[in-house]
C-alpha cells in the first residue's frame, strides 16, 4: 500500500514512475491522480473481470461525474428518488442542460 501522497522529482516535470506498467505511462505526481497501489488494483481487476481496463475511483460521485461525462447531448440518466444528496444535486443543478 502506498501512504505518499506526493512522488520525489528528478527535476521539475520528470515525474517517477512512467515505466511503472501501472501508471500507464504517466507516472505518478499526486496520490490522488495514481499511485501504485491504486494502479495494481486496477489492474488486478481488470485482469479478473478478462478486461483491458478498470478505473478505480475514490467516491462514488467521482465515479458518477465520470461516466456522465461519456454522454453526449440528447442522451438520458435514469436515477432513483433517493440517489445520494450530492449525486441528486450533481443531476439537477449541474449535469442538467439549461433550458
Amino acid at each position: 500500500i502506498t501512504l505518499s501522497t506526493t512522488f520525489v522529482q528528478a527535476y521539475p516535470g520528470k515525474k517517477p514512475g512512467v515505466d511503472d506498467p501501472s501508471s500507464y505511462g504517466a507516472g505518478y505526481f499526486y496520490s490522488r491522480q495514481s499511485n501504485p497501489t491504486r494502479g495494481l488494483f486496477e489492474r488486478a481487476l481488470a485482469a479478473t473481470e478478462d478486461a483491458k481496463h478498470c478505473s478505480a475511483f475514490s467516491s462514488g460521485l467521482a465515479a458518477s461525474q465520470s461516466v456522465i461525462q461519456l454522454l453526449n447531448s440528447g442522451d438520458h440518466v435514469i436515477a432513483l428518488d433517493d440517489l445520494y444528496g450530492g449525486t441528486s444535486s450533481y443531476f439537477r443543478q449541474v449535469a442538467t442542460p439549461a433550458a
